[in-house]
């Protein structure tokens, strides 16, 4: 989880906080077909680390 924090690592929290959300967003709308679903770590748990890493892939 702590990478996936880190893509939006900003020294402004706010900004920080706000950025998390929208990643958060783009993955379950990617996932899921929706803008929100449950914590990220149950999604992955749910769908398994490699499907995600699929599903998360644009090659």
């Amino acid at each position: 989880m702590n990478r996936i924090y880190a893509i939006c690592y900003e020294g402004d929290k706010k900004r920080m906080r706000e950025s998390q959300k929208d990643l958060y967003k783009n993955i379950y709308q990617l996932v899921m077909g929706q803008s929100s679903g449950p914590r990220i770590p149950l999604l992955i748990s749910a769908v398994g680390r490699e499907k995600m890493i699929k599903l998360l892939t644009f090659s």
